[in-house]
């Protein structure tokens, strides 16, 4: 079972292009593969910031991944991928942003 929820997208504001970014779950065995995408309208150089929370009882981990990348016009591409360990009692919160000279312009937060 896959679980992909929709990314907020917004139209490219004074001229600029639309873009996406999606954060997709999916169970492999006792394991979840979170795979993070964006796609943008046209060819652009755009910034993207990564956050994930573990919670498991009283314990609790995160991480964070930026950078920058060039998206390609109408081409999605993977920003990252990561597998991790599917536990009962822990709950995992994911966030993805796209930026464009420091301002949002796509993102999206997931529970799992």
């Amino acid at each position: 079972m896959t679980m992909t929820q929709s990314a907020m997208s917004q139209p490219g504001t004074g001229g600029e292009p639309a873009c996406r970014i999606w954060i997709e779950a999916q169970p492999e065995g006792a394991s979840l593969r979170i795979t993070v995408r964006a796609w943008s309208e046209q060819t652009a150089r755009l910034d993207y910031e990564l956050l994930s929370e573990k919670r498991d009882g009283t314990n609790r981990s995160r991480s964070r991944q930026a950078g920058g990348v060039t998206l390609e016009s109408g081409k999605s591409r993977i920003l990252s991928s990561i597998k991790l360990d599917k536990l009962p009692t822990a709950h995992y919160t994911f966030s993805a942003k796209l930026y464009r000279d420091g301002i949002p312009v796509a993102g999206q937060e997931t529970e799992y």
